[in-house]
């Protein structure tokens, strides 16, 4: 869709509505696919591209003797608004109102108006909805675009087919063509034919470049009922060593325009194909009506292949996965880059980005090409749902505006499709909340469990709900198949609102998670990832029927920054810090050191970065941090009260900053002071000083000074601080097998807590951990923020840090890993016991270093 081809507009339309008329065609239907059905066609095939200037991958024109219309759906509104030059009337396909293609044939063409299109491209679907709605049809095996395209239109890419390996396929041609042959003897036909060339490719185990961002060539295949295969290609196509292996697989190559009379000839002794009618051209179908007499049996049904494709075995599993690894790999190394180059001060534009971030693929091993092209959408442009940059005509992506990108490769293993958006200043409020309940969305979906026999339209709602509570909503599905080293976009599941797709979702199927919004003129957001349908073992089923959820198999961070924490419930924080976890230890072995440092800083756990690379206050952080205390075993605090709760903090909030922890007036009396030295990796330990309030909390102050001195023969000598939740507090004193959470007492037994009369209102406070039944033991945790009130009345507050409160910020800071915030270095309490009475008078003198 070039200024150049718009200006040329007028001409293009001039010639075909002079060609029409010599023919006696009132109206010319032009759709986007070519004999095969291809979403994504090279440019020899993109006939409707070359009429309208529209660049998008679905849409059909309709030109009549005054008028040029194209319709097409939600996904591509904004970008056909933007290409179609004047004098085309844009049909917004699927909105209210909207009449389809035939309704609009019916009522705007007169009574015995001829509407013409190729047989060769026109589905048997297609053709059956036209005659139904009473349009009178002349179907023609002549393109009559391609007469007014003459010279100029481009020649096919001379590729070679490749044997796709059975190692990365998983299952033999003859297995394969085996399976078909049962599927067929079911249906009780002689020959199937086979027109989609991802079908083709995948039944016969090869694999070509004749079609952009998809590894096919182009071919038909019959099936025969003897478990023969008949494959129609160019020969050009064919070396001898692929020759040898097909024919071993009772493969016979024959010359690619012979598919029409291959048909003719077996209708002549063959009573039964099966044909695919959404797929199959009508031009297929009539060379089995061509021989005369009586009509041919044809079965119209869906494919045989298409299911079984669907459902991956365990090598195209295997590859899924491990091509997801390598692309994630490129892809954080490439968002590091990126990152750092805009920081410095540069402007890449749109177009400049998707050449970028194919380099980056392209280092990877098996890299085939990208999985279509890139999506990069620059503020305004990420509003435009499947937006494509063009090199002279694209937005920098900036500080300033929200940055969509949506990109994949093709490997010979696998094939990947992932959405990120990015802010890389400082995102609007607006934008804040409208990607956090995209993500929300997206989380709830990945999160759900169903069980088999769910359609993709009773899980559509699920990814729309948290926008729907706004009034929002996006015009496209929710989730696609995903070919494995195929189509990016495969059949015959996915996750819609259109309530036709009766397709159950089933173990071993990949389907994309991308709910997203779109603010024209403004942004657009899409969160995306590729995810691998499972069966979901060890559930408590009463029937026979099995459950099934989604794991994610892309493996790159979701930005953090553009998160509103508050808005996200425990189980929501909960799933990031899990999948975070998955990305780093999946990817950082895979990238280099420099693009580690910024893997690293986008998988910590939320409680990380909302603390430090946000610039929250260490006491906001806290109180948002509270549902990942709920986790440790702190509380079984309802997720409910947490809003409330955080509420009721900030009203009591009294921030303090002391050098040192000096008493106050109405605090009780220190009566025994214990030291912790605690070891950072085996460094030279650093000290903390508690002071106890024996008084008042006596039982819970014994059991500490007791496991400080080691007075029962337990201690908490050589226990490891378990657990940093950052800005919240630091946990220790597991006293037990590393990696447990099941400290002991000085007691023997764990002990009722003991009052709740110490407040926690200062920064350093020390309370016991409860254990899931109420009871204390040796476990404790010190407060790290100045006000931490919703911990009162749940637990045991017995004294507070009077010495290290640097030590204290030091820890508060260290790098965790995993979603139980386990310190990622070794620290140890190496040392610990009583203070004398004259170290004692030394911590609370304020002359004291």
């Amino acid at each position: 869709g070039g200024a150049h081809a718009r200006v040329n507009n007028a001409r293009v339309l001039k010639g075909l509505r002079r060609e029409m008329a010599d023919r006696g065609i009132d109206a010319l239907l032009v759709p986007s696919r070519d004999p095969h059905n291809t979403e994504m066609v090279p440019p020899r095939f993109a006939r409707r591209e070359f009429v309208s200037c529209f660049s998008g991958s679905a849409g059909t024109a309709v030109v009549t003797k005054e008028e040029a219309l194209l319709w097409t759906d939600g996904r591509y509104f904004l970008q056909a608004e933007r290409e179609l030059p004047d004098g085309w009337t844009l049909m917004r396909d699927g909105d209210m109102g909207s009449p389809t293609i035939p309704q609009w044939l019916v009522e705007h063409l007169p009574d015995g108006a001829v509407v013409s299109a190729d047989s060769r491209v026109i589905s048997l679907t297609e053709h059956d909805r036209l005659k139904q709605a009473g349009v009178t049809l002349k179907l023609a095996n002549e393109n009559i675009v391609d007469t007014i395209w003459g010279e100029q239109r481009p020649h096919l890419p001379p590729s070679a087919a490749r044997i796709h390996p059975v190692v990365i396929a998983g299952a033999s041609i003859q297995e394969k063509v085996d399976a078909i042959c049962q599927d067929m003897e079911r249906a009780n036909v002689d020959a199937f034919v086979c027109s989609m060339l991802d079908e083709v490719c995948w039944l016969v185990n090869i694999r070509g470049l004749d079609v952009p961002c998809v590894p096919v060539v182009y071919a038909y295949a019959i099936v025969h009922k003897s478990g023969d295969v008949s494959l129609f290609i160019d020969e050009d196509k064919v070396s001898d060593q692929v020759r040898t292996v097909l024919e071993s697989s009772r493969v016979s190559v024959l010359p690619y325009d012979d598919i029409f009379t291959a048909i003719a000839e077996l209708a002549k002794r063959e009573s039964r194909f099966w044909m695919d009618p959404s797929t199959c051209t009508y031009a297929l179908y009539d060379a089995t009506q061509s021989i005369g007499g009586a009509e041919v049996d044809v079965i119209f049904d869906q494919s045989p292949v298409l299911r079984r494709k669907s459902i991956k075995n365990t090598a195209e599993l295997q590859g899924m996965r491990d091509a997801h690894l390598r692309d994630g790999a490129a892809l954080c190394a490439f968002l590091d880059h990126l990152e750092k180059i805009i920081e410095s001060g540069e402007e890449p534009t749109e177009f400049q980005v998707g050449e970028m971030v194919r380099a980056f693929r392209a280092r990877q091993e098996g890299f085939i090409d990208t999985s279509f092209d890139t999506i990069a959408g620059s503020g305004p442009n990420g509003a435009i749902i499947h937006y494509r940059a063009e090199r002279d005509q694209s937005r920098t992506v900036n500080l300033r505006d929200l940055f969509l990108l949506d990109s994949g490769g093709q490997y010979v293993d696998g094939t990947t499709d992932v959405t990120r958006t990015m802010h890389f200043g400082k995102p609007s409020d607006r934008e804040r909340d409208c990607f956090t309940r995209v993500l929300q969305g997206h989380i709830a979906l990945s999160s759900t469990i169903f069980p088999e026999g769910t359609t993709g339209f009773q899980l559509d709602p699920f990814a729309r709900q948290w926008l729907w509570r706004a009034g929002l909503d996006y015009r496209h599905g929710t989730g696609h198949g995903v070919g494995a080293s195929l189509n990016v976009h495969e059949g015959p599941q996915s996750i819609s609102p259109r309530t036709g797709n009766m397709t159950p979702l089933m173990a071993g199927m990949i389907v994309s998670n991308e709910p997203g919004f779109y603010e024209e003129g403004a942004f657009g957001i899409r969160i995306e990832n590729l995810c691998e349908i499972e069966m979901i073992e060890n559930l408590d089923v009463t029937g026979k029927r099995g459950f099934l959820g989604f794991k994610p198999i892309t493996l790159v961070p979701i930005q953090q920054k553009m998160i509103r924490l508050e808005s996200l419930s425990l189980q929501e924080r909960e799933w990031m810090d899990a999948y975070h976890e998955r990305v780093w230890s999946s990817i950082s072995p895979l990238i280099a050191d420099e693009a580690k440092d910024w893997l690293w800083k986008h998988t910590r756990p939320l409680a990380e970065n909302f603390s430090v690379e946000s610039g929250m206050t260490r006491r906001a952080f806290g109180i948002t941090a509270l549902s990942l205390m709920l986790s440790s075993g702190l509380s079984a605090l309802p997720t409910s009260n947490l809003r409330a709760l955080a509420s009721e903090s900030l009203e009591r909030s009294t921030e303090t900053s002391l050098d040192k922890f000096s008493l106050r007036a109405s605090e009780p009396r220190i009566t025994q002071q214990c030291f912790l030295d605690i070891s950072i990796a085996g460094m030279s330990p650093e000290r903390l000083v508690v002071g106890l309030y024996g008084e008042v909390v006596p039982k819970t102050t014994q059991n500490f000074v007791s496991l400080c001195e080691g007075s029962t023969g337990v201690s908490y000598r050589g226990s490891q601080v378990y657990r940093v939740v950052h800005g919240l507090t630091i946990q220790a004193g597991n006293i037990g097998p590393d990696g447990t959470e099941d400290g002991q007492s000085s007691f023997g037994l764990p002990f009722e807590r003991e009052n709740f009369k110490i407040m926690h209102d200062v920064e350093g406070v020390i309370s016991m951990v409860n254990r899931k039944d109420g009871l204390n033991d040796s476990r404790f945790f010190f407060t790290t923020v100045s006000d931490s009130g919703y911990l009162d009345d749940k637990y045991c507050a017995f004294g507070r840090i009077i010495w290290g409160r640097d030590f204290l910020h030091k820890l508060d800071l260290l790098p965790v890993i995993g979603p139980k915030n386990r310190p990622r270095d070794d620290v140890r309490i190496v040392n610990c016991g009583i203070l004398s009475s004259e170290e004692m008078l030394r911590t609370l003198d304020p002359t004291a270093c």
